[in-house]
């Protein structure tokens, strides 16, 4: 299985006047993001890309598993129509992911102009090592085994942009899954048990893996992010974005703890004010440690 690349630092572009709004809404010392429903983000091919990728790779797993035809994955989704079938009913019933999206540059031109208020807001670093999940083999490679997942906990993933990076590991764990799923079904006693598991395995495959495969143009965006499913179908509210589109979210909790780092955009006119101001705020948080810096890019 191929070694997963750990996850330090990643940095969530955003404005102030948001941040400061996040800040004002932290609670037992959490804080809040919204995490965007996939199906609504800026990628038009958004999630349907990822899920027909991973659909091509089933059926070379399957020969080298030497599955049999009647536990194939693959023949669920063996038509278009199936698959577009099945992500639609994901979406209308908001069972695919919601997504906190952060990049792994901390200080990049590009985030600060699409996300960042055009230079005036802030990137705000923080540790999400924790939330990916790590085993080690035997031989002590490390490798994430998605079978242990568990979609109502949130979890740090980057993002895999197709024929760029990370294709040995989407195929390395949809291989673990796929083990796992074998191992499951000799268990199933009736058609209908072996029927749930299979759209069960079917979801969770698309749940994560679906999620993490990119077009190979938003690459420099060098993604990782943090999905969860909604727990309730009243958990789901919604927003207008800066195009007036309704789009789905809900709140995802993360600690205030982790927030490690603050770059101050480049073209904010105030630095030292701003610098001051929230790190007042933090302190009013009881959170001191962190470090505020000012972006290096000659920007105006």
């Amino acid at each position: 299985m191929a070694v997963h690349q750990t996850i330090n630092i990643a940095y969530h572009y955003t404005s102030i006047d948001i941040f400061l709004k996040m800040l004002n809404g932290v609670k037992d010392n959490l804080i809040f993001f919204h995490g965007s429903y996939i199906s609504y983000m800026n990628d038009p091919t958004e999630f349907k890309y990822g899920f027909n990728f991973v659909h091509k790779l089933l059926e070379p797993i399957e020969n080298e598993l030497l599955v049999q035809r009647d536990d194939r994955l693959s023949l669920i989704w063996n038509t278009d129509d199936i698959r577009e079938q099945h992500i639609d009913m994901l979406t209308e019933t908001f069972q695919l992911p919601f997504v906190v999206c952060f990049s792994n540059h901390k200080d990049f031109l590009p985030q600060w102009e699409m996300y960042g208020d055009r230079g005036k807001g802030v990137s705000l670093g923080f540790d999400v090592q924790n939330y990916c999940k790590v085993y080690k083999t035997k031989d002590g490679q490390k490798i994430l085994d998605m079978t242990k997942y568990n979609d109502k906990e949130p979890h740090a993933l980057r993002v895999s942009y197709r024929n760029i990076c990370n294709r040995p590991f989407i195929k390395s764990a949809l291989y673990s899954m796929y083990k796992n799923y074998l191992e499951e079904i000799k268990t199933c006693r009736d058609k209908e048990a072996k029927c749930k598991l299979q759209l069960d395995v079917l979801h969770s495959i698309a749940f994560y893996l679906s999620a993490l495969i990119k077009h190979k143009a938003y690459s420099y965006e060098s993604e990782t992010r943090i999905l969860l499913s909604r727990s309730k179908y009243n958990d789901v509210l919604f927003k207008t974005n800066n195009k007036g589109q309704i789009v789905p979210y809900i709140n995802i909790a993360i600690d205030l703890k982790r927030l490690k780092k603050i770059v101050i955009g480049p073209c904010c006119c105030e630095y030292d004010t701003t610098k001051m101001m929230i790190g007042a705020r933090l302190k009013q948080l009881n959170h001191k440690d962190v470090k505020i810096l000012r972006s290096q890019i000659p920007y105006r």
